[in-house]
């Protein structure tokens, strides 16, 4: 809280100033001034008010007969109040205290997000999206993202080694007929006509 401690007439006490932005306090001898100032000499019935800001408290002179004075000199327009410093209005001192000053806007203010430590942007875990085929075609996906990428690492992706495997797997299927024909006829190399058939006798 700030507090404006008031000595008037060797007697000293403490009034607690408002927070919330906007907010008027006014000071002089009438009855209706918070900060009240009766029997002070010099001190006009509504003589000064202090406004709370976002940056302080400011105090206006409100054309008192005697003024507002600080450091000796008057105060001829708003300005912020300094801590520490006494404000004379006629007879009176007022002194303001902003050791636990926390000003409080009137607006709503929208929370922040917390903010991310310099240079640790916020991760977020990777989640698999549901398919038709459920816990199957996550399998099969990442089974066919595994062999691609070890096909990536190995061979590098270029056109001459997909042509190469091509050609690897046609002898491969093309030994394997040959085999198979081998067994049946005897004969290794299967011709591209059909044997023929060996004659009745």
């Amino acid at each position: 809280m700030a507090h404006i401690y008031i000595r008037n007439q060797n007697q000293q006490y403490v009034f607690e100033l408002p927070m919330v932005v906007g907010t008027e306090v006014y000071i002089g001898t009438e009855a209706t001034c918070p900060i009240n100032l009766a029997g002070a000499g010099g001190v006009s019935p509504v003589h000064a008010r202090i406004v709370c800001q976002p940056e302080g408290y400011v105090i206006e002179d409100l054309k008192s007969q005697y003024g507002t004075l600080v450091g000796g000199r008057p105060v001829v327009q708003p300005e912020y109040m300094m801590p520490g410093v006494e404000y004379v209005l006629g007879e009176a001192v007022l002194i303001l205290d902003l050791s636990t000053q926390q000003v409080v806007s009137p607006e709503p203010v929208a929370q922040q997000q917390p903010q991310q430590e310099a240079g640790k942007p916020k991760l977020r875990a990777a989640v698999p999206k549901r398919t038709a085929g459920g816990a199957a075609a996550i399998k099969g996906s990442v089974l066919m993202t595994a062999t691609a990428a070890a096909y990536k690492r190995s061979s590098g992706g270029s056109a001459l080694t997909v042509i190469c495997v091509f050609v690897i797997l046609a002898i491969a299927f093309y030994t394997g007929l040959a085999l198979h024909h081998w067994e049946r006829t005897g004969n290794f190399l299967p011709g591209i006509v059909a044997d023929p058939e060996p004659e009745e006798e």
